[in-house]
């Protein structure tokens, strides 16, 4: 008898903690992150901004797209809605994807063809590349803005 106590309090104990686990908020701490993407000084709309920690683990990979002013603010998977990410040291990534025609066509069920094309990055690769973006950023407690100026090549 003893022995199937001991196994009811083990497995009770158990199902207290995976609940635990399963009902916790599943959001992280985050600090704002705001700022401006401009393309030689002129704001630059419909950019991806990804935040990337510079050391795996010490930090919040993040991301956002700019608007119609090049302003953007950064959100996380796990963050509160457009709350920025943690902080930590950064390497900052920009890209602006236009869609590329292939030259190949594609019919649908009634006959009509559309052309497919396929999404390039129009910036300059430096600025989308890990080991050569010229950009960083250091996330610290409180409101942050980050402007990047993209130059052409």
């Amino acid at each position: 008898m003893k022995h199937i106590f001991s196994i009811f309090v083990i497995v009770s104990c158990f199902v207290v903690v995976l609940s635990i686990g399963c009902f916790q908020n599943n959001t992280i701490d985050t600090e704002a992150v705001t700022g401006t993407i401009t393309l030689s000084g002129q704001p630059l709309e419909g950019a991806s901004v990804s935040f990337s920690p510079k050391v795996a683990g010490q930090g919040t990979p993040a991301s956002a797209v700019t608007d119609a002013q090049g302003k953007y603010v950064l959100q996380t998977p796990l963050g509160a809605a457009q709350a920025g990410t943690s902080q930590g040291e950064y390497i900052v990534l920009i890209r602006k994807y236009s869609p590329k025609p292939t030259g190949q066509k594609l019919k649908d069920d009634r006959g009509n063809e559309t052309e497919i094309t396929q999404p390039i990055n129009i910036l300059p690769e430096i600025y989308s590349d890990p080991a050569k973006t010229p950009f960083s950023a250091s996330v610290k407690p409180g409101k942050n803005t980050y402007d990047f100026d993209i130059k052409e090549e």
